[in-house]
């Protein structure tokens, strides 16, 4: 579907979004090499990638020569050959049946889509998916034979957020898979090798009742049943996993249950007691115990299998490799590059090092607008001595918004949400507040180098208060938008603030595993490394100044106050250290170790 938004984006007249994204896929044949050329000429010349490919070829080669590249024949044919194929289907889009359009463009005559997933090991299970798709676009052109391509994309984006999802025929193929079932759903099926997993007592037989209130035996009817009468239902369904074999039926069950420090013994169902006797009574062997020895010799092999992500876009030329030995040479980390090559090293790829032309999400444009808002009340309040009031607060964040590229309704709705949360925050916080300031907007990285030994370092820091002058000690206070998160949540300390936090993340030290509590370490790294502040400077505190209130039903608002220790701040120079060596020998690109770095 990225293809199908980048055309209609671009027929609306708009940049898209995820062109950079379908110059990877492999079945649209686009040179990697020459994608990389192009970003490094749309970052030097502040273009989007989209506006690289509609510069002349002599203007292409000049720009490509001012990044010390050159502009190769057959590269400028493959811009002509995929501009001109995406504006053909754009026309197509006006002149053919939505249906036509879906098929010509998946065809090897279009972008050869099809074939390429014809040639896919899980190709049967890719095309059903293709289908399924172009099912639903079919029952949709019957309701409306008009529908056009941008109203197919609105209706799809709408299934995606109210997570609706189209189901695909099940083609339950047999090779090379198997099917998951409960007992109950698999009434009436039968396989050659059926498994039970988790054959354990409490989960197959003898279930913990569930009253609330407790009766004494006898004060209902069944309430005085022996045990065995009790696991009767269960039995019953034992029964129809049991049938459902045809030639040969697995049980397993763990010994022991192992979480973290814990251990907890398990015991197998009562039934299987049940099947000991039955085979007593028949006088035959109808239980095997399985030698597992090769199984667990062979735990290792498997694990590594399941536990390796995906091949994700990986750089294996040798140019390709020189040029992005070229961008790690002097590169400058930032707290939010590091973060994003500790949650992903292909996410860091793109976002900081290749530097993907990305449009602003509607969050974050709000955010800028009020961060520059609040940067201009306090130059103010400075200049001035005076608090600028509230209505300077809210004309400079309506001025700032305006700047932000946003749709008419986005404006409309963020810009009354905007002077709701800035009144209620002047009323209580800028109106009765007179700080003693240090520094406004203190950038790193550009004009005033920092070093950690040899590695740059880059951030921008958004207020800095004097607490003691005589003594030199300072707060560092940083502005932020969105969801008011507890102490709690910024350090990592709860599972729901981990939920998305990868292998190496979660194996960091406690005190700078949470990004957000990561963000005032580096702040503090900065200042005491700042080699321009003589004396240097003590940060004493570390804020995060949440504008909006901690709830929608309550006003008030709560700042996070921290107190950076030495230890924190030595553990991070240590992972910065481990981070930024990896980053220089590009072992990002290698997609097999991204998940087992430690630090």
């Amino acid at each position: 579907m990225s293809l199908f938004r980048v055309i209609d984006q671009i027929d609306r007249g708009e940049s898209p979004d995820e062109l950079y994204d379908i110059l990877h896929f492999p079945w649209l044949a686009f040179p990697s090499f020459l994608t990389l050329k192009l970003l490094r000429v749309a970052n030097q010349r502040k273009l989007t990638l989209y506006q690289c490919l509609l510069l002349s070829q002599r203007e292409l080669e000049e720009a490509f020569t001012a990044a010390g590249q050159t502009l190769e024949a057959e590269e400028w044919q493959k811009i002509q050959e995929l501009w001109e194929k995406i504006q053909l289907f754009i026309q197509k889009n006006h002149t053919e049946s939505l249906s036509q359009w879906f098929e010509e463009v998946i065809s090897s005559d279009g972008f050869g889509f099809l074939s390429a997933l014809q040639i896919q090991t899980n190709h049967f299970q890719l095309i059903n998916q293709l289908n399924t798709l172009y099912d639903e676009l079919k029952n949709l052109l019957k309701q409306n034979h008009q529908l056009k391509l941008s109203e197919f994309l609105e209706t799809l984006a709408v299934y995606q957020e109210q997570k609706l999802s189209i189901q695909a025929e099940n083609l339950n193929k047999s090779e090379e898979s198997i099917f998951l079932s409960t007992v109950h759903s698999a009434k009436g099926m039968e396989w050659k090798h059926v498994f039970i997993l988790g054959f354990v007592d409490k989960k197959w037989g003898n279930q913990r009742e569930r009253n609330k209130l407790k009766l004494p035996n006898g004060i209902l009817k069944n309430t005085d049943l022996s045990i065995k009468e009790k696991n009767e239902d269960e039995r019953r369904l034992f029964y129809v996993a049991l049938t459902r074999a045809k030639e040969q039926l697995y049980i397993s069950y763990p010994e022991k249950i192992q979480q973290a420090t814990l251990s907890d013994e398990r015991f197998p169902s009562i039934f299987f007691a049940e099947l000991q006797e039955i085979e007593e009574k028949l006088g035959k062997k109808i239980l095997q115990r399985l030698d597992l020895t090769k199984i667990e010799e062979q735990a290792d092999q498997f694990l590594v299998k399941l536990l390796n992500p995906a091949p994700k876009a990986v750089f294996t030329q040798e140019k390709e490799r020189a040029f992005l030995q070229d961008l790690v040479k002097d590169f400058a980390l930032s707290v939010t590059a590091l973060n994003n090559y500790l949650r992903d090293p292909h996410t860091f790829l793109e976002n900081n090092l290749l530097r993907v032309p990305r449009a602003k999400p509607v969050p974050m444009a709000f955010g800028t607008a009020v961060h520059k808002a609040l940067e201009l009340y306090w130059r103010s309040f400075q200049q001035t001595a005076k608090n600028p009031g509230e209505d300077f607060l809210l004309t400079q964040f309506k001025t700032e918004l305006n700047r932000e590229i946003l749709t008419e309704s986005d404006f409309a709705d963020r810009l009354h949400y905007g002077q709701k949360v800035l009144r209620n925050y002047y009323q209580q916080v800028l109106e009765k507040s007179s700080p003693q300031i240090f520094a406004l907007e203190k950038s790193y990285g550009s004009g005033r180098k920092i070093l950690l030994g040899d590695i740059p370092l880059a951030g921008k820091i958004d207020r800095i208060d004097w607490l003691d002058r005589e003594r030199r000690l300072v707060r560092v206070i940083d502005y932020k938008t969105g969801h008011n998160r507890s102490v709690n949540e910024i350090e990592a300390a709860t599972k729901s603030s981990q939920k998305d936090f990868s292998e190496r993340e979660l194996a960091l030290p406690a005190s700078i595993r949470g990004p957000y509590k990561r963000q005032l370490i580096f702040y503090k790294l900065l200042l005491d490394l700042d080699r321009s502040l003589n004396p240097s400077l003590e940060v004493a505190e570390a804020v995060f100044d949440f504008v909006e209130p901690l709830d929608k039903e309550q006003s008030k608002v709560q700042p996070r106050v921290f107190q950076i220790t030495q230890e924190e701040v030595e553990e991070l120079k240590q992972l910065i250290k481990t981070v930024m060596a990896e980053i220089r020998s590009l072992a990002f690109l290698d997609p097999v170790e991204d998940e087992r770095k430690t630090v």
